[in-house]
């Protein structure tokens, strides 16, 4: 009978390491989907922090275009007025030359 105590005690002894060390090889495995979990939220904000940054260049490259379009816009226009300016100039300089000559012509007739 104290063989099979014995026995028991010794199996009893086994189940109670082999519990402690399965025990031991959760905490071991929660631990590190604790790590994996708080490394994947990282991760996952470092990504957003990102996302926005790529958005508000994005935004900042639009806003640049929509300037630069603009600008351009105002070149064209300022060169349209520049050449109805320059027509308007030719015209009144030939107006002038014209008179001037009917004046010379009137002069030299009289």
């Amino acid at each position: 009978e104290q063989e099979v105590q014995g026995s028991k005690q010794k199996q009893l002894l086994e189940m109670t390491a082999y519990l402690e060390a399965e025990r031991r090889a959760h905490r071991g495995v929660t631990a590190r989907v604790a790590a994996l979990e708080a490394e994947g939220a990282a991760s996952s904000e470092a990504l957003a922090a990102s996302s926005e940054a790529q958005l508000a260049a994005d935004e900042a490259r639009e806003a640049q275009l929509a300037e630069v379009q603009n600008l351009q816009k105002e070149v064209h226009d300022l060169k349209k007025e520049a050449e109805a300016l320059r027509e308007e100039v030719e015209t009144l300089q030939r107006e002038a030359e014209e008179r001037g000559e009917e004046v010379t012509g009137a002069g030299e007739r009289a």
